[in-house]
């Protein structure tokens, strides 16, 4: 939790502050259902079977970034943004507040949308940073976050930021089009990791 924390700080503000409260307003929707929706289920962390989520949520992740890797156009339409935004924003917060995964959903938004390299960088600082403040505050109440757990995320903030700004490194040598198709390739692989994680 503290390494997401950390880590989206940074990526939320790297352009200043009002790019990031710009893209907070432009994915406020998307915002406030993975908020409200990490608060409904954090307290269901303890009884969902592990497995269960990581399939449901890998499974469709895997279809989609594989499916815009061999061409397919998946472009929301924009008459219908607002309902997806809705609907992607409840998807990852549900998810989020059982697994502290709430990415790949709004990875999804960006990617059917053609959000720009910066935007889609920023959008997910800004909206993994709100989540991870919901999700900290969520679990404060569910116990899950205490002086053990916390310390040992506090541990993990280091290697997170090494891990950020050699990210930084790569993503400021890649021009769109190759943004994306690293973008694309690394959710196919995320989604992958999951079935893994759930099947052994």
């Amino acid at each position: 939790m503290l390494p997401t924390l950390v880590t989206n700080l940074s990526q939320a503000f790297r352009q200043g502050m009002g790019p990031a409260i710009e893209t907070a307003w432009t994915y406020h929707r998307f915002l406030v259902a993975t908020v409200v929706c990490i608060a409904v289920s954090a307290p269901f962390a303890d009884t969902i079977p592990r497995a269960a989520y990581l399939l449901l949520l890998g499974i469709p992740i895997i279809a989609f970034a594989a499916l815009q890797l061999m061409g397919r156009s998946l472009a929301i339409r924009l008459e219908h943004r607002d309902r997806a935004e809705w609907a992607l924003g409840a998807v990852g917060g549900l998810y989020g507040g059982v697994s502290g995964i709430w990415g790949p959903p709004l990875l999804v938004l960006l990617l059917s949308t053609g959000a720009g390299k910066l935007q889609m960088i920023r959008a997910q600082g800004v909206v993994f940073l709100i989540g991870a403040v919901a999700l900290i505050g969520s679990h404060l109440g569910t116990g899950l976050a205490n002086a053990q757990s916390l310390g040992f995320s506090a541990a993990l903030c280091l290697p997170a930021l090494i891990g950020l700004h050699a990210g930084y490194a790569v993503q400021d040598r890649l021009d769109q089009k190759r943004f994306r198709r690293w973008t694309q390739a690394l959710l196919v692989l995320t989604g992958l990791n999951m079935v893994r994680t759930a099947l052994f």
